[in-house]
């Protein structure tokens, strides 16, 4: 047999096949934002990175130059409708123009609703991802028609989230069902202009600020007490059995860029973390004979069974 390509580490696409992109990438100094922006820039596409914090912008900003990607920073709040407007502006002041933007900048933190999660603190979630993106959106949307051939990429969560199915993140879980509701909107509205709106929806991602916020380091590959045998640390909550890498995240930005007949969809990058990683009931090994020994009993059992049952 071949060597088979570790697909989690090897671009499928051509380095050159966005050099017709300046993207404008929200949250983008750490985390899955920076690594978003940094597989865009690799892959020729022009960079302008907004966050709060100037010093990890810059850090992050002369990382990406030294690969040989175009970027400039802009500091900035999503939650204020002018610092989004500057940040767009400055994408067509240095680069004529502006055709993907991508809403990563969000906020978490694990609390109980009611208990240790205040009205405060959900407003503050709200705000950041909910708000934030549409600031964005909207401070886009000029730029983004004169192209004709936008999209519109929001981080968002795999769909369990949307179903309530996490615990102690139910600030995050009503910010992201919103955005994704959003988007759906938007997708439909802005289609006429040329825009695309879609959301990636990463799962357990490891070696990123999220695994710490949990209180937890077994997120963190070189801390990990359970890895593969390439070094990502093990998950048992997904079928695939492994966290995943934000360069994962990277690959499903590049693809929605480049997928035109591609809007109003969640790309959901989990390992099938959504689907439940439980060990099988009963265990493979005994699925056949159970299902042999019990056919027949199965087969014979009547409506008055069960009514006898009932009677107990």
């Amino acid at each position: 047999m071949p060597e088979f390509k570790t697909w989690f580490s090897t671009s499928p696409f051509r380095s050159d096949i966005l050099d017709d992109r300046v993207a404008l990438v929200t949250g983008g100094g750490s985390g899955i934002g920076f690594e978003v922006a940094r597989q865009l820039g690799l892959h020729g596409a022009a960079l302008v990175l907004m966050g709060r914090r100037e010093g990890f912008l810059r850090d992050a900003s002369e990382a990406l130059t030294r690969e040989g990607i175009r970027v400039v920073f802009v500091a900035g709040d999503v939650r204020k409708p002018d610092d989004c407007g500057r940040c767009v502006r400055t994408a067509v002041e240095c680069y004529g123009f502006l055709n993907v933007v991508v809403n990563s900048a969000a906020g978490m933190f694990p609390a109980s609703m009611g208990e240790t999660l205040s009205s405060n603190g959900f407003k503050t979630v709200l705000d950041i991802d909910v708000m934030g993106t549409y600031n964005m959106n909207i401070a886009a949307l000029p730029e983004l028609k004169k192209t004709g051939q936008s999209v519109i990429i929001n981080i968002t969560v795999p769909r369990h989230f949307l179903e309530g199915r996490n615990w102690w993140v139910g600030h995050m879980q009503s910010a992201k069902a919103a955005i994704t509701t959003m988007s759906h909107a938007q997708a439909k509205e802005w289609a006429e202009y040329g825009i695309r709106v879609c959301n990636v929806g990463p799962g357990n991602i490891a070696d990123t600020p999220a695994q710490l916020k949990t209180g937890s380091s077994q997120g963190i590959s070189s801390q990990s007490k359970k890895v593969t045998k390439d070094g990502i640390p093990a998950f048992a909550g997904s079928p695939l059995g492994r966290m995943g890498r934000s360069f994962e995240i990277g690959m499903a930005a590049v693809f929605l860029c480049v997928s035109e007949y591609v809007t109003a969809e969640t790309l959901v990058v989990d390992g099938g973390w959504w689907l439940g990683g439980e060990p099988a009931s009963p265990p493979r090994e005994r699925v056949g004979s159970l299902t042999r020994a019990n056919e027949a009993r199965s087969r014979g059992f009547r409506p008055s069974d069960a009514q006898r049952q009932s009677k107990l």
